[in-house]
């Protein structure tokens, strides 16, 4: 039985110069809610007011109960259920065949960018980093089980708890990070994202504008949601604006991104305990200059 989804190879990609927005730059709606968001919220812990800190609370535990009981578990059904379509499309085996090194080359990048971060964390201790991997090992697992960092959130906690020694500092970073710092997103979203744009016969995006793409993803990093298919959803928009990719390519992006998920969210996690540990030693250290002057 044919595919009826035709897989992009390099020379399958159409070029993007007629939809490339490299040349002009203009703000969108989605940008302007994007910054006014983020301006409001950092408005708010400026000024400490308590009507905006209730609000702000009020709704994190609206978004909270909906992302728990309704949308996590009908997203990973809708995985489920995709990833069993593209089976019997025979789309799935062609995915895996392929795309397969670089989906290796992604995975080597992950181990070898979190490994350097714990590296450093036990300041290249052999032993400190494998007990410190060992302490957020069980986290890493539910995360690749659940597609979620913020349903591995409690582990997170439990395994960064046991590497700093500082419950306090743990129960205040990790809730704070769980859904803006996600590496695993962020190397393949990137990567990904270049891959395309170069296959495709488009030049290298110029410094200004792949900063200026870089920007807009870091801030809608703060409004996304550590949930299964979150990271790429919410970056549709920024990648084709900014990076001028068609929907073809989008579309393809987004089923790789699904079916990397599961590990793209483990490097997530395995990402947050060990920024966690770091942030905690860096706050330590700034308590103790501070007692020492």
């Amino acid at each position: 039985m044919q595919p009826k989804i035709s897989l992009i190879s390099v020379q399958d990609v159409a070029p993007l110069r007629e939809t490339s927005h490299f040349s002009e730059r203009r703000t969108s709606p989605n940008e302007h809610a994007l910054l006014s968001g983020f301006l409001a919220g950092l408005l708010a812990q400026l000024t400490g007011h308590p009507a905006f800190l209730d609000f702000s609370l009020k709704l994190k535990n609206i978004a909270d109960y909906f992302l728990n009981r309704f949308f996590i578990p009908f997203v990973l059904l809708f995985v489920l259920g995709f990833s069993l379509k593209l089976e019997h499309e025979g789309t799935l085996s062609m995915i895996a065949k392929n795309y397969a090194p670089i989906l290796l080359l992604f995975v080597s990048v992950e181990i070898l960018s979190i490994g350097l971060i714990y590296a450093i964390s036990a300041r290249f201790k052999p032993r400190t980093m494998a007990q410190m991997i060992q302490n957020v090992l069980p986290s890493i697992i539910s995360g690749f089980s659940t597609i979620s960092s913020a349903g591995s959130m409690p582990l997170i906690m439990k395994g960064a708890e046991r590497n700093t020694g500082k419950a306090d500092l743990t129960h205040a970073i990790v809730p704070m990070t769980v859904n803006n710092h996600l590496i695993g997103d962020a190397l393949f979203i990137c990567l990904m994202s270049l891959i395309f744009v170069v296959s495709s016969g488009d030049p290298m995006p110029s410094l200004g504008t792949y900063l200026n793409f870089a920007l807009y993803y870091s801030l809608a990093m703060f409004g996304m949601a550590a949930v299964p298919g979150g990271g790429i959803i919410v970056m549709i928009p920024i990648l084709e604006r900014h990076l001028g990719l068609n929907a073809e390519i989008l579309s393809l992006m987004t089923t790789l991104y699904i079916l990397f998920d599961p590990i793209n969210t483990a490097a997530n996690v395995a990402g947050n305990g060990s920024f966690t540990v770091l942030l905690a030693k860096g706050f330590s250290r700034l308590k103790k200059q501070e007692v020492l002057s």
